[in-house]
C-alpha cells in the first residue's frame, strides 16, 4: 500500500506543472508595496513562498520565479532548476539568477553569498532594481551596453580595464573629431580664396583696347570695385599719418 501511494506521488510530483502558465507579463499596480509585488508575481510557482527578504530568498527559486515570470526567454525552463534544498542546488539556483540580471543589464549585482546567507538590505536592494526594469519603470540597456557587459565577462576585463579602455577610446575619437574640423576649416579656407581669386583668361583684347565679354565682363567689374576700395583705404591711412 505504501509503494503504491509513493509511486502515485512521485508520478503527480514528476508531471505537475511547477511554474504557472502565463500569456502575458503581470501588470504594473501603482502603490504596490516590493514585498506584495515579490508574492504577486512569484504565486503559483513550485517550492517558492516569500515572505520576507532574508530566508524566502537563499534557495534561489523565488529569485528565479520573479525573472521567469517576465523573462523566461532568458531563464529557460523553470522546471530545470534544483528543488533539492540542499547547499550545491541552492548556489546553483542562485547563481543562474544572478547570470540572467547580469543579461539583462543590471548593474552592482550582488555576490551569491549575499543570497545564500541572506542579507535584508542587499536582496531589497536587488529586488528594487529588478522591478524597475521588469515592470519598464526605468530605461533598459541599449544593445551596445548590454555588447559591452557581455564582452567584458567573456574576456575577464574587470572595472577599471573596461573605464580605461572607454576613455582612451574616447580621446581617439576626440583627436579624429579635432583632426576633421581642421580639415573641414582649410577647406572653408581654401575655397574662399579660390572664390576671391579673379580669372582674367576668359577677358579677350580688341582693336581699341579691352573689352568685357559675357561673364568675365562681371568679374572685371567686380575687380575695378575692390581695386576702388583699396585706394580709399589707403588715402584713409595716408590722412591717418598725415595727422
Amino acid at each position: 500500500l505504501f509503494h503504491s501511494w509513493f509511486a502515485r506521488f512521485t508520478f503527480s510530483r514528476a508531471h505537475s506543472p511547477r511554474a504557472p502558465s502565463r500569456e502575458r507579463a503581470p501588470e504594473r499596480l501603482g502603490g504596490e508595496a516590493l514585498l506584495a509585488w515579490c508574492q504577486r508575481v512569484t504565486n503559483g510557482y513550485h517550492g517558492v513562498k516569500v515572505n520576507d527578504f532574508t530566508k524566502s530568498w537563499r534557495s534561489g527559486l523565488a529569485l528565479n520565479a520573479l525573472l521567469h515570470c517576465y523573462r523566461p526567454d532568458l531563464t529557460g525552463d523553470y522546471e530545470n532548476l534544483d528543488f533539492s534544498e540542499t547547499m550545491n542546488g541552492r548556489k546553483a539556483n542562485v547563481k543562474k539568477a544572478l547570470a540572467v540580471a547580469r543579461a539583462m543589464g543590471i548593474s552592482d549585482i550582488p555576490d551569491e553569498n549575499d543570497i545564500l546567507t541572506p542579507d535584508s538590505k542587499t536582496i531589497r536592494l536587488l529586488l528594487e532594481r529588478l522591478r524597475r526594469v521588469l515592470e519598464g519603470t526605468t530605461d533598459l540597456p541599449t544593445p551596445t551596453s548590454c555588447s559591452d557587459h557581455r564582452i567584458s565577462q567573456l574576456y575577464h576585463i574587470s572595472e577599471a580595464e573596461k573605464k580605461a579602455s572607454f576613455a582612451y577610446i574616447n580621446s581617439i575619437f576626440e583627436q579624429l573629431q579635432r583632426s576633421q574640423q581642421a580639415n573641414e576649416i582649410n577647406k572653408i579656407k581654401e575655397q574662399r580664396e579660390a572664390d576671391s581669386a579673379v580669372d582674367y583668361s576668359g577677358v579677350k583684347e580688341h582693336d581699341s583696347g579691352h573689352r568685357l565679354q559675357g561673364t568675365n565682363g562681371k568679374v572685371v567689374i567686380l575687380t575695378a570695385l575692390n581695386l576702388l576700395n583699396c585706394c580709399s583705404h589707403l588715402r584713409s591711412v595716408e590722412k591717418e599719418i598725415c595727422v
